[in-house]
């Protein structure tokens, strides 16, 4: 909670501000004060005060209803501010006229820089008072009451009827729901919420696999959206390649239940069916009671395998996960695995697909690794370093391992001689890698002698093949550490999934970019004006940045210099040569004064809009590269091609996080951004003498905080943009 007071800003407008002072001490007094929710509800309610006290506008009974203090949600406030709408026009409106009324007014405005007209030059002004002989509110002769037709100097419109390219209400919520839904890599092949919960996961450098995984698979379980057997059925398909997995309904009769194993009768076939199918009820119940949900616990059957798979949904507790596990009554290969895990590595292990040269076996055991509980386990994911150390497969593991592998060779009845033996450091732990992958190559090949040995020539499973079985995964098991340090399995890992979750942190920002910009679009400030002057209507409409941009909706401030505006046209009309080719030249755009909203520029993704303050036309060519960025490539953002990642990476980590300021950080490190501010400086790279007034000045780009990381990158990016764009 926070205490702000009740006061009047520079304009004299009844505003709450955040109270740093005590009870006490604040001159206010306590009756000025409120408790609010959070800094977003006393910015809201700033607005809303002002339209109540000052405009005399009636809040509506679903503001009243949450009362003072309370966030509004988005829904509720933008209905509230719609409802509204038409009460603050007509106080504004009233509140403009009294204004003009006022025989102490001057008339006069500050001289400003770029199209703007200054006061020296009056001629070029439109005319503030009507044509003489006529009073200000008489029409003149074949106008209507209340049309100006298009005379320009009253500028008050009367609210009949949209512009003609002003977007209807449902062309604009479409806009907005396309621009805000990103895609990512895990969205590829993963249905997610489009407004994610929960912040995403962060790699750190002390994670393992465990943690790591862990973390993104919560994330993934809290945000799914979709169906989970489909979902599921498809990440365990790519989990296992080349595997047979079909759903399998545990209380189906016995008989229809499948089984890829053989036996020698009918009888013993439906004995083994029988047995199975009570162990997998009964552990199907215990999941079922255990989450209190009997839809949480979904069972398949791997055929190729002939394992059964449980995989649940919930809480990752080490008493559900079994990532390689036997029934003992029946001896059924059983995995039992966390919905989210399994998620989680899938989409791990499809990014660590992009990188070639990753062999079979090492993807195996890194998916093995994947879906280990972590915690409480002996198989620990924890033991598995990111590099090899000497605690990456700890003294106390290898003791238990070879405990293990004595007690199994002594319970198998298999003469031991000849079994391999394990060079050790004197502390007990592995000298090399190399070391511990050599022994259980050594052991395999010891235990598939013996199995050929002893086997069953009717198939039939033994014990003593089932004990060396395992001794074979359980040193598999024992050395993944080193299998995954000698393939850089490790490696891979790391960045396949410090690949995912840059990419999905990316998304997220450039989602909260477009939110905020729609939500924006939305201001009074940003209305597509009605009745503008023809002149100026005309002057835009035929200049090259109609030509360049297309859209239906193209508008010039009526204050500014039409003598200027031409001038820049012209220029226009080279610079859009040299810059990449927009798409479908469709874009909306005009120039306008974005008054107090602290930017030169704006774009809204949501309506396709580039607004351009006529004062500073140097930030033409950011917006444009955002409009790139927006509409380039079908379904993506070009911000977010794995191309671009990298620089994206290094603006994070580079940029002066102080400088910044309590600034929305995706202003600044949505991938967006970064990418609008490598096109400027690619445009003035690749074109150093152009002086262009669509242009910062080179010493802004070279002193100025928020372009300082990208300038190392200066030929990395020459070479991406020249790609992405043809231009060589």
């Amino acid at each position: 909670m926070m205490r702000a007071h009740l006061t009047r800003n520079k304009d004299g407008e009844s505003v709450w501000r955040p109270c740093r002072a005590s009870k006490r001490a604040c001159p206010l007094g306590e009756a000025a004060h409120r408790e609010f929710a959070s800094m977003r509800a006393i910015r809201q309610w700033s607005v809303l005060q002002h339209y109540e006290d000052d405009l005399g506008v009636t809040l509506p009974t679903s503001l009243t209803g949450i009362g003072v203090g309370h966030e509004v949600p988005d829904g509720a406030w933008l209905d509230a501010l719609a409802e509204m709408q038409p009460a603050i026009e007509a106080a504004e409106q009233q509140a403009y006229e009294a204004e003009q009324a006022d025989p102490t007014g001057d008339g006069n405005e500050p001289a400003t820089r770029g199209l703007r007209k200054t006061a020296k030059r009056q001629g070029l002004r439109k005319n503030t008072e009507p044509p003489s002989g006529n009073e200000p509110g008489d029409p003149q002769p074949g106008e209507k009451e209340g049309e100006k037709n298009g005379r320009g100097w009253s500028g008050i419109t009367d609210g009949s009827g949209p512009d003609a390219g002003e977007p209807s209400e449902e062309e604009r919520a479409a806009g907005e729901a396309r621009s805000e839904r990103i895609t990512t890599l895990l969205t590829d092949r993963i249905p997610l919420m489009d407004d994610r919960h929960g912040k995403v996961p962060e790699l750190r450098a002390s994670d393992d696999v465990a943690k790591a995984n862990g973390r993104l698979a919560t994330y993934l379980d809290r945000n799914f959206d979709g169906d989970r057997e489909t979902a599921t059925l498809d990440a365990l398909r790519s989990l296992y390649p080349g595997a047979d997995i079909q759903p399998l309904d545990v209380y189906a009769p016995e008989a229809e239940q499948p089984t890829s194993q053989r036996f020698p009768s009918r009888a013993a076939r439906e004995d083994f069916l029988k047995r199975r199918a009570e162990e997998l009820r009964r552990f199907r119940a215990n999941r079922v009671m255990e989450t209190g949900d009997r839809e949480s616990t979904a069972t398949y059957y791997d055929a190729t395998n002939d394992r059964v798979i449980f995989v649940t949904r919930g809480k990752r507790t080490t008493k559900n996960m079994y990532p390689n596990a036997y029934f003992r009554g029946t001896g059924q290969n059983l995995r039992s695995l966390n919905f989210g895990s399994v998620l989680a590595a899938s989409a791990v292990a499809r990014e660590m697909d992009r990188e070639p040269g990753l062999t079979p076996s090492a993807r195996a055991d890194t998916v093995q690794v994947m879906l280990q509980p972590g915690k409480d386990s002996r198989w620990a994911a924890a033991n598995h370093a990111w590099a090899w150390g000497p605690g990456s497969i700890s003294s106390d593991n290898t003791d238990w391992y070879l405990d293990d592998v004595r007690d199994r060779l002594r319970r198998s009845g298999v003469d031991p001689t000849g079994f391999p033996t394990l060079t050790r450091n004197p502390d007990g732990s592995i000298p090399d890698p190399g070391t511990a992958v050599d022994y259980r190559r050594r052991v395999d090949e010891w235990c598939d002698a013996r199995i050929s040995e002893v086997r069953d020539p009717s198939g039939k499973p033994t014990n003593q093949v089932a004990y060396l079985e395992r001794i074979q995964r359980d040193t598999k098991r024992w050395a993944a550490p080193a299998t995954l340090a000698t393939e850089d399995a490790h490696g891979r890992y790391r960045r396949a999934i410090g690949n995912i979750l840059d990419d999905e942190s990316n998304g997220q920002m450039n989602r909260m970019y477009a939110k905020r910009a729609n939500s924006a679009s939305r201001a009074k400030v940003f209305e597509y004006k009605k009745n503008r002057d023809e002149e100026h209507d005309m002057a835009i409409r035929s200049s090259s940045f109609a030509r360049i941009f297309g859209g239906r909706h193209l508008e010039l401030d009526d204050s500014a210099d039409l003598d200027k505006f031409h001038a820049l046209d012209g220029e226009f009309d080279g610079w859009s040569r040299t810059l990449p080719e927009q798409v479908d030249h469709d874009t909306n755009f005009r120039f306008r004064f974005t008054g107090n909203h602290n930017a030169t520029g704006l774009y809204f993704p949501g309506m396709k809009e580039v607004i351009v303050d006529p004062r500073h036309p140097d930030s033409l060519t950011h917006e444009y590269f955002h409009n790139l960025d927006y509409t380039k490539l079908k379904g993506g953002q070009l911000s977010m091609d794995p191309t671009f990642r990298g620089i994206v990476r290094d603006y994070k980590d580079n940029i002066d996080r102080k400088a910044m300021g309590g600034t929305n950080p995706e202003r600044y490190l949505a991938p967006t951004e970064v990418f609008a501010r490598a096109g400027e400086l690619y445009m003035s790279w690749k074109h150093p003498d152009s002086n262009s007034s669509f242009l910062k000045t080179r010493e802004t780009y070279e002193t100025r905080f928020d372009y300082a990381p990208l300038l190392k990158h200066k030929q990395e990016i020459i070479r991406l943009f020249d790609s992405m764009f043809n231009k060589q």
